[in-house]
């Protein structure tokens, strides 16, 4: 699941790339403490090129890990994520209702369900989110736990006054996420 693996490892190796968003200079983007960076910068290229097959989630992936780390072409498989199949449609009004209530959700609102890692962009979410708050009536609710360098992210929440518009819900089941 991971585009690391120890070379100690036997056997053949099939890293997963979701994104190699640490590799693009220009964005200037660390997400990790210095020495995950450091084993990042030096192992991923590496075992890149070691494996037998990469696995690159997307084509701009692809076409990143070609670009950046120099993995030739054809040790490159894009298989594209899936969702599972409980993540459908729900049109049952009584069900929406019901986890409108349970989670005291007023509409309309804007949702996110992830991680509040640098990677994910969440500051720049709020950043936007506070210059058209007074436009807009939607409320921002998102399921994130802690996460490393979550806290410019609750920080700026706080700082903004955002608390009454901005909710984390916490942890929510795949059941009630679909909804």
């Amino acid at each position: 699941p991971k585009n690391t693996f120890s070379p100690m490892i036997k056997g053949e190796k099939i890293p997963v790339f979701h994104d190699v968003v640490y590799f693009e200079k220009e964005l200037n983007f660390r997400e990790f403490k210095f020495f995950d960076n450091l084993h990042h910068s030096i192992m991923v290229p590496i075992n890149g090129k070691a494996a037998k097959i990469n696995i690159a989630v997307s084509e701009f992936t692809a076409s990143r890990m070609k670009e950046l780390l120099h993995i030739p072409e054809h040790k490159i498989k894009i298989i594209k994520e899936g969702v599972e199949e409980i993540f459908t449609v729900i049109k049952n009004k009584k069900k929406l209702d019901a986890i409108k209530e349970k989670y005291r959700l007023s509409m309309p609102f804007f949702f996110y369900a992830g991680s509040l890692s640098p990677r994910k962009n969440m500051l720049r979410v709020l950043q936007a989110f506070e210059k058209i708050k007074n436009k807009i009536p939607h409320t921002l609710y998102y399921t994130a736990g802690y996460s490393w360098l979550d806290n410019e992210v609750i920080t700026y929440i706080k700082k903004n006054n955002l608390e009454s518009r901005v909710i984390k819900l916490g942890y929510v089941s795949d059941e009630d996420l679909v909804a």
